[in-house]
């Protein structure tokens, strides 16, 4: 999303206080069939494993990248980045561990493809859970949120059952 703001800018204006308006239109409500989807910041969906049907709808949508934490290996239902490309989207893969991904240099390097990213953009993984951990640790270390508020900013964009992993990752920055 080229000229647009990171995520990182995003957040602290809100927690800055700045709110932030959109007209309403009457644009009706796309469903997809990922779990937990979230929509963090204008122009970005995070969640679980989309569908093949999904990625058609957000092609449709106008969205133009899509990123995916998931190893190699953790699906293969079907080829996810030659569907991507075929629809004429950026596929990006940023493969995240668990145990050892969920670092500030894995949270900025996240943060810097969603900048860059060609129009709206879909980050995901298995659940949603480890987009929403990154864009915690990331908001702590790039925006400088307190613990809470950035449990709160990954809350916004999926963390859930990694909380506690966040949590104890971050405590030991403070």
């Amino acid at each position: 999303m080229k000229g647009k703001l990171s995520i990182i800018g995003v957040l602290a204006a809100l927690v800055a206080g700045v709110v932030l308006l959109t007209t309403e239109t009457e644009t009706p409500v796309v469903v997809y069939d990922l779990n937990n989807p979230q929509e963090p910041v204008l122009g970005v969906l995070t969640g679980g494993q989309p569908s093949q049907d999904d990625l058609i709808k957000l092609h449709q949508e106008g969205y133009g990248t899509v990123i995916n934490l998931r190893l190699p290996g953790e699906f293969d239902d079907y080829d996810e980045a030659d569907l991507v490309e075929s629809l004429g989207m950026t596929y990006i893969s940023l493969p995240i561990d668990v145990r050892e991904g969920l670092t500030k240099a894995n949270a900025a390097q996240l943060d810097q493809l969603v900048a860059d990213a060609e129009g709206p953009a879909l980050v995901h993984c298995g659940s949603g859970d480890r987009v929403g951990a990154l864009y915690a640790i990331n908001a702590f270390h790039q925006a400088g949120l307190s613990v809470e508020e950035s449990i709160a900013a990954g809350k916004s964009a999926g963390l859930n059952r990694l909380e506690g992993a966040v949590r104890t990752a971050l405590s030991g920055e403070e």
